[in-house]
């Protein structure tokens, strides 16, 4: 598979424009990470891997993966892919079992995280994290764990522009005061948190109680978009 590239404007990256030698027969896919020593940080929709191949390589780590902007679904090679593999911190191919978004990361850009069939088990956020872009995580696969290496009111300040991650979970993971994660049942917002965003507790559904602090003054639309009504609601103000 061989792509096509153009220069940034500013010169500073290349942008992945299309696919020179088209083969659906490929088995595997090495997808770059930079080209002609800079790196790639865009691929347009009009590069389409809209077939099933067994092996995508990419030739960067999860952090560099991330710094990628794609126009579509089919233009992230990830979407057909039946098995993934990145460099790991030694430099060695591994296999994405798992999703681990490293700290430093502030941004999931569109389509970052895309498949047709494949099952991740666990998806790791970090406290960096300042936003998720829509379809940022979208058919990543059912029941997987998620894990955020930030408090509640860490959590309330991402701005998610879809309820795509937690809505196919299996169980959301919150770090306590001591550093320690929990699973979130009783959700208790504290009283640092002004603003609840939308989305941010959408797809939350094993919520029983939530405790909402008087400091809480708008809350916006789907932001406690839940499947299940048996859950108790709790204001601390008048």
């Amino acid at each position: 598979m061989e792509y096509t590239y153009e220069l940034s404007e500013d010169g500073t990256y290349y942008i992945i424009t299309g696919i020179n030698e088209y083969n659906s027969s490929v088995k595997n896919i090495v997808f770059p990470s930079k080209y002609n020593g800079l790196p790639v940080k865009e691929v347009k929709k009009e590069v389409s891997h809209n077939f099933v191949y067994s092996n995508l390589y990419f030739e960067g780590t999860i952090y560099d993966w991330c710094d990628i902007s794609f126009e579509s679904y089919s233009a992230n090679p990830m979407y057909y892919a039946e098995n993934i593999y990145m460099l790991n911190n030694n430099d060695e191919y591994e296999w994405l079992k798992e999703i681990v978004i490293p700290e430093g990361i502030e941004e999931i850009k569109s389509y970052s995280f895309v498949n047709s069939d494949y099952d991740f088990k666990k998806i790791v956020l970090p406290k960096s994290l300042k936003e998720i872009q829509v379809n940022g995580f979208s058919n990543v696969g059912w029941l997987y764990d998620v894990y955020y290496n930030g408090t509640v009111a860490d959590w309330c300040n991402i701005v998610l522009e879809d309820d795509c991650l937690i809505e196919n979970s299996e169980n959301v993971y919150f770090l306590n005061e001591q550093g320690v994660f929990y699973k979130v049942i009783d959700l208790i917002i504290p009283d640092t948190v002004e603003y609840i965003g939308k989305y941010a507790f959408s797809g939350f559904d094993d919520i029983i109680k939530i405790y909402l602090s008087k400091s809480v003054k708008r809350i916006d639309v789907d932001a406690f978009n839940l499947y299940s009504n048996s859950r108790s609601v709790y204001y601390d103000g008048t």
